[in-house]
């Protein structure tokens, strides 16, 4: 029984939504288990908790420039994300939390902008609430095998539909944006 787990199911789930910002993990897959766990109200606060503060990490990693940065984004996803960032801003925070690996890449590049940690918390928790709010209440309702298929296809139609909307944004073949100074809030 999934609801067994506790505290201990909830430091895992939370620390791999952390850890998503440094190694490839299946959030939406996380999220649904949090809602299966936790409830609806349970899992979208621990969901939204977790992917917020793993944004947070990836925007504190691309304002101080670390080399784990270099490591995590290539260059044509640095050119990709700087693109996205400078031509919609917060709006790009926020329609990326639900494009898996953009909204990570787009966490860390955000760091090396002028948007400070504040507005970067606001538009990541705005950004962050529709999918921990929809995954939670899919893992609720996944009560058997069959409502758990239906659940996970609704979850890839949803997230073909973010990923469509995402690649009409993000520009085909961005040039190298000059990267503003940052301004710490």
């Amino acid at each position: 029984d999934i609801r067994a787990g506790g505290w201990i199911a909830a430091l895992i789930g939370g620390g791999l939504l952390l850890a998503d910002v440094f190694i490839p993990i299946p959030s939406s897959v996380i999220m649904i288990a949090h809602g299966a766990a936790f409830g609806v109200l349970g899992g979208f606060l621990l969901s939204l908790a977790a992917s917020v503060g793993g944004a947070m990490i990836g925007w504190w990693v691309g304002r101080k420039g670390s080399p784990v940065m270099n490591r995590i984004v290539t260059p044509r996803e640095r050119r990709h994300a700087n693109a996205f960032i400078l031509r919609y801003g917060l709006l790009a925070i926020i329609i990326s939390r639900l494009l898996p690996i953009v909204a990570e890449t787009v966490a860390i590049m955000a760091g090396t902008t002028d948007i400070g940690w504040k507005r970067m918390l606001v538009a990541t928790s705005v950004g962050a609430i529709p999918p921990a709010l929809v995954y939670a209440i899919a893992g609720s309702a996944t009560t058997d095998f069959a409502n758990g298929l239906l659940v996970t296809a609704g979850v890839i139609v949803v997230a073909v539909l973010a990923w469509v909307v995402g690649r009409r944004m993000m520009p085909e073949d961005a040039a190298e944006p000059e990267v503003r100074t940052p301004a710490f809030d």
